[in-house]
């Protein structure tokens, strides 16, 4: 509800564009660095009933360093879970404050909750039931929000309660920036559940991020993360990876200038139009025999590829080169098999000869 110039004044909670009333002080206009800071950029939810949300906003500007400070002494932000029609109240967290956590309120029956900085970065996050009663997750910043409640801390412990009415008009104030997420009521799957493990433990090694020289923010998050691998490790095990195509070709001496090679492709049924081999510097091909089932042949240098056909995993090929200089002992080379499709495997080692 829109409240009145003369109520905020009389709450304490001045929004970012108020109307001027008499005796009241227009506030001076942000600098740029200060715009940036309180500008969002970049909003990521991720949430589920059965353990709450983790919201991670980004800003155009170093949040971290400038709130709390300048024209931006009493700014906040706000993490605001809207609730679909005919469910239960609006919820959120408020951080204030300089430095690298601030200060937090909340408006949330779960006590386990909390916020971090870390430059443009900011994260709330509530653990408990009830998403699946919120419509949207908004991320908002506030110009002016004096008079809240003392609190000392980032996180729940001694993090005190907003109150219905204090925590409605707070949410009425004109934000200077306001950011939308649609609440997905399906939950999160296990690579979402694994994405935020990683970002959990992206943020907790960060030495950037002053979660680690903050016990109580550290341990709550770190409560937060152990819901996470709870419901993670009842994930089942990721399919192994289909197997691999592999090639050999084994070279042996079919004259002093001469080497013949055999070769095949094991691995999934896989058909190839063509074959390249690679021989190492200085050798340069001079004369050559493709392979049966691949009998034309281009050659550059040291390389040959053999097509105008097709091979399969499993079928056995045989290839003869002369060379300049001529072959020496294990002089080697690389595999490759190109697929129909232009899919390259290899490279696979050229033994011999």
């Amino acid at each position: 509800m829109a409240l009145s110039a003369a109520l905020l004044l009389v709450l304490g909670l001045a929004s970012g564009a108020p109307a001027r009333t008499a005796g009241q002080v227009k506030l001076p206009p942000l600098t740029r660095s200060e715009k940036a800071a309180m500008t969002i950029a970049s909003l990521d939810v991720k949430g589920a009933d059965n353990l709450g949300v983790f919201v991670t906003a980004t800003f155009e500007g170093n949040f971290a360093k400038t709130i709390g400070t300048g024209h931006l002494t009493h700014a906040a932000a706000a993490l605001v879970l809207v609730p679909k029609p005919g469910k239960a109240l609006s919820a959120g967290l408020v951080t204030t404050g300089a430095g690298p956590v601030g200060k937090l309120y909340r408006e949330t029956k779960s006590t386990d909750v909390g916020a971090a900085r870390n430059g443009n970065k900011l994260v709330f996050f509530i653990l408990g039931p009830g998403y699946a009663n919120v419509q949207s997750v908004e991320v908002e910043t506030i110009r002016s929000a004096t008079g809240l409640p003392v609190s000392t801390s980032a996180v729940s412990f001694g993090a005190p309660n907003f109150g219905p009415r204090l925590w409605d008009k707070f949410i009425s104030l004109h934000p200077i920036d306001h950011h939308v997420q649609t609440a997905d009521p399906s939950g999160l799957s296990c690579p979402e559940l694994k994405d935020m493990l990683a970002s959990i433990d992206q943020d907790l090694d960060d030495p950037g991020f002053h979660i680690n020289t903050e016990p109580d923010v550290k341990a709550a998050l770190g409560k937060f993360r152990s819901t996470v691998q709870g419901l993670y490790d009842k994930c089942p095990p990721p399919a192994p990876p289909p197997p691999a195509v592999l090639g050999t070709l084994a070279l042996h001496f079919f004259s002093s200038n001469e080497v013949t090679g055999t070769g095949q492709f094991t691995g999934p049924a896989t058909t190839f139009n063509s074959i390249r081999v690679v021989l190492p510097t200085p050798f340069v091909i001079t004369n050559y025999i493709c392979p049966g089932q691949l009998p034309n042949a281009a050659v550059s240098g040291g390389t040959i590829a053999c097509g105008g056909g097709t091979l399969t995993t499993g079928q056995t090929f045989t290839l003869n080169l002369q060379t300049s200089p001529v072959p020496t002992p294990n002089m080697g080379g690389q595999l490759f098999g190109i697929g129909t499709e232009g899919a390259v495997s290899g490279p696979f080692t050229i033994t011999g000869p």
